[in-house]
């Protein structure tokens, strides 16, 4: 695998490589925020798709999970984040604040984290409370 920065957000992007015995074929690099060097597969507006298959920042193919695509790309179009990108950087998915333990007050909110990505404050603020 090798590594540089991601242009669009200053991550490590990626590169997968197979030494295929008379040469090395290289991959596309591809970032978690979505750029690939490959305009073709850049997703950082949302999923793209191509007979059927859903593509990655990467270059791969991916069988739809129609439910699944369809709930990131509204979660994205509403946080500009999925839950399970605001889950890996430690943050709510809506105030977009780091998780703390502050950001709870009860055990029902931090099962509700792992839930919908949201702090207990914006989740009990969604849900009118």
């Amino acid at each position: 695998m090798s590594f540089r920065k991601c242009p669009a957000c200053g991550e490590r992007a990626t590169c997968e490589s197979v030494d295929v015995g008379v040469g090395i074929i290289y991959g596309l690099y591809g970032c978690q925020c979505g750029w690939s060097e490959d305009e073709k597969y850049d997703i950082r507006s949302g999923p793209k798709y191509e007979n059927g298959y859903r593509l990655d920042q990467w270059g791969g193919l991916h069988k739809q999970n129609s439910l699944q695509d369809l709930k990131n790309t509204i979660t994205k179009n509403i946080f500009k984040i999925t839950k399970e990108e605001a889950i890996k950087k430690n943050i709510c998915i809506d105030c977009k604040q780091p998780i703390t333990d502050k950001s709870f007050y009860s055990l029902a909110g931090q099962k509700e984290y792992k839930i919908s990505g949201m702090c207990e404050h914006c989740f009990d603020k969604a849900c009118g409370f």
